[in-house]
């Protein structure tokens, strides 16, 4: 088995859609909230200063602009992998890969790393981000590779590949609507 150490720089076009699509929706509210919370506080004669959550969030969120418009223009700049080619046996990020531990048999979905709030299938088990130690294990393994990793607390795990999916984690996203503009 090659072993792929995932790419750092890159995201699957769906994750990146997502995460765009997040920025932009939490921009959008963040704006809204200023302009409703900007209308309560020339009302009020401005005798508001520090005395609500709100007015101490106002505070906070002056001071984490530039880090957001840092973060935004990081994020655009990230390229994009392609995702896994139908042919390919060995599983990357993009795959889909059902795993045997035990008596336990789950799939998962390899991503190259965890985005909170990123949606996932019902058939799925987990997220599995190629930066754990089970995702380390698990990218380039084809199936039936038995696969073994360990945890921080020294716990050791191992699985068999019952089959490698390279289409299910895509078409999912897309249906969702998570897909970059073709200039992505």
């Amino acid at each position: 088995m090659t072993e792929q150490q995932p790419t750092v720089e890159r995201l699957l076009p769906h994750e990146k859609a997502f995460a765009l699509g997040a920025f932009t929706l939490a921009t959008a509210n963040s704006k809204q909230a200023k302009l409703d919370y900007g209308e309560a506080v020339g009302s009020s004669g401005g005798d508001w200063v520090f005395d609500d959550p709100a007015s101490q969030a106002a505070l906070q969120e002056a001071g984490l602009k530039g880090v957001t418009e840092r973060f935004y223009k990081q994020l655009v700049r990230l390229d994009v992998m392609a995702t896994p080619d139908n042919e390919q046996q060995a599983v990357s990020c993009g795959s889909r890969a059902t795993v045997q531990i035990g008596k336990y048999v789950d799939k998962y979905d390899i991503v190259t790393r965890r985005i909170p709030g990123l949606p996932q299938d019902d058939d799925v088990f987990a997220l599995l981000s190629a930066h754990s130690a089970m995702g380390q294990a698990i990218i380039g393994a084809k199936t039936g590779d038995t696969i073994t990793w360990s945890t921080e607390d020294g716990r050791s795990f191992e699985g068999t590949i019952n089959a490698v999916d390279q289409i299910s984690q895509s078409a999912y996203y897309e249906k969702l609507g998570y897909t970059l503009p073709a200039h992505e």
